[in-house]
C-alpha cells in the first residue's frame, strides 16, 4: 500500500499490517524508502520532532516482528 505520509504509514504499520499477519495474508512486512515520509513532512530544523516518530514507527515495526515472528525490511533511498 502506499502511504503519502507519516500518519499514513503509522496508520498502515499500526492497525492495517496486524490484521494481514494474523490472518496469515501477509508473512514478510517490506517498507520502501522508509525515510520519504518523514523528508516530505519535516525540515532539517525539525530533527528532534522527526526521530521521535521515527522511533515510534521502528518500536512498532518491531513489535509486529516479535508478536507474528515475521521478519520486516526496511529499505531507504539514499540521496545526496
Amino acid at each position: 500500500e502506499h502511504v503519502a505520509d507519516v500518519d499514513a504509514l503509522l496508520e498502515c504499520v499500526n492497525k492495517k499490517v496486524p490484521v494481514l499477519l494474523s490472518r496469515g495474508m501477509a508473512r514478510l512486512v517490506v517498507i520502501d524508502s522508509v525515510a520519504a515520509p518523514f523528508r516530505c513532512e519535516f525540515d532539517s530544523q525539525a530533527s528532534a520532532p522527526r526521530a521521535r516518530r521515527l522511533q515510534s514507527l521502528g518500536a512498532a515495526l518491531r513489535e509486529l516482528s516479535s508478536a507474528f515472528q515475521s521478519p520486516v525490511l526496511c529499505i531507504n533511498q539514499v540521496t545526496e
